[in-house]
């Protein structure tokens, strides 16, 4: 149907996307964060917006760094 929702009689189901940054070598996105002074790609772990923003300038995310979006499909009640 290519959209992104569909109201029915018995509710709407929707999709909405999930964004996630997590880190799969803790040590190359420091050592990358301090020689780069990238501070705002940081939390207490990767930040999801800093590194989306990287990925959409650089097509990759910063090393160390695993990145994944998926759709989530959710349902309200009428």
């Amino acid at each position: 149907m290519n959209g992104n929702s569909v109201a029915t009689d018995a509710g709407t189901v929707y999709r909405s996307e999930k964004k996630s940054a997590s880190l799969a070598d803790a040590q190359a996105f420091m050592d990358y964060v301090i020689q780069n002074n990238a501070w705002d790609l940081i939390d207490r772990k990767a930040n999801v917006t800093a590194v989306e923003d990287f990925i959409n300038q650089h097509n990759a995310p910063p090393p160390g760094v695993n990145w994944s979006s998926t759709f989530v499909a959710g349902v309200r009640r009428s």
